[in-house]
């Protein structure tokens, strides 16, 4: 699927020969899956040692990881089992830069994409969605401008970092936290990256609710409406819906008789409590002592009498 979304194939193009003879081995292997079993059960019974053995390897086609599991009970039986593995095709982002800079005559660069590599795909990604969506605020502020007063960046006092990135001004410049943090990246709220960065983060700290998804997301970024972004990934969440069944709701019983009888205030009442709160008599030399109220509620006409209560 990649290859054809290089290529730029629409969905009724014959695809090329190579393509098809990859697709053609692929489909031949299918039939192995039958012959792989995994077990459901992956420890002994009265382990005393277990370990976690991660596995990983990349390509520029592709990268993959897996997890065994190595228990060992106390006769000294050993069983390792497949926990997890997943694989992920390259990205491509990394590598158009790469390309880039190889035609700007800047860098010649080979083997595997390096972490700065990542972290400036990122930004170069950020810039060009900013340049997009705020291209008016960014302008006035290259301009040392101020920016509409009806603009939706106004309250956030955004400036624009050494890197030509739209960040949040706020107030935390002094505070002891990184970077990132003080001066979040600004985000638009509807748009597929926004929404893509607000799923990573909600899956890297194991689908948390709302609140806690926003909170791990301001640390580098601020979606603009970004309750309501955050609230619409955590609703769209399948592992969060099969995790947080609807519960059954109790039906509300029948109503007492001295509730929904008419008869004088105050015949039957409830009582309740607060306190203790701590009094002084008005005189000099008085000491404070504790009191509580007593609340006194008419079950028929809803009516309320305060009693102060000493202790």
């Amino acid at each position: 699927m990649q290859h054809l979304w290089i290529a730029k194939n629409d969905w009724d193009d014959p695809v090329t020969e190579e393509v098809n003879r990859t697709w053609s081995q692929f489909r031949e292997q299918l039939y192995l899956l039958t012959s792989i079993k995994v077990a459901r059960h992956a420890f002994v019974d009265k382990g005393v040692l277990l370990q976690l053995h991660c596995f990983c390897d990349a390509s520029e086609a592709a990268y993959g990881a897996c997890v065994y599991a190595r228990s060992v009970d106390a006769d000294g039986t050993v069983k390792v089992e497949l926990l997890t593995s997943k694989s992920r095709p390259a990205p491509l982002k990394l590598y158009c830069l790469r390309f880039i800079r190889r035609c700007q005559g800047k860098m010649i660069e080979y083997g595997f994409i390096k972490c700065n590599e990542y972290a400036e795909a990122k930004q170069t990604l950020i810039r060009a969605l900013q340049r997009k969506e705020f291209n008016e605020e960014i302008g006035l502020l290259l301009k040392n401008q101020p920016i509409p007063a009806n603009s939706k960046l106004k309250r956030l006092r955004p400036f624009v970092d050494k890197s030509g990135i739209l960040r949040v001004g706020g107030r935390l410049r002094n505070a002891d936290m990184k970077y990132a943090a003080k001066h979040p990246m600004i985000l638009p709220g509807k748009c597929h990256f926004s929404r893509t960065v607000a799923v990573a983060y909600h899956e890297m700290i194991l689908h948390a609710g709302p609140q806690l998804t926003l909170a791990a997301l301001r640390q580098e970024f601020w979606p603009l409406n970004g309750k309501t972004l955050v609230s619409y990934i955590c609703r769209g969440c399948h592992t969060c819906f099969k995790t947080n069944p609807a519960t059954i709701r109790q039906p509300p019983g029948q109503m007492p008789k001295q509730r929904i009888s008419p008869s004088r205030p105050f015949s039957t009442v409830g009582v309740d409590y607060c306190g203790p709160m701590m009094l002084r008599q008005p005189h000099r030399k008085s000491t404070c002592q504790k009191a509580y109220v007593a609340i006194f509620v008419c079950f028929f006409s809803k009516a309320v009498h305060i009693e102060i209560v000493e202790d």
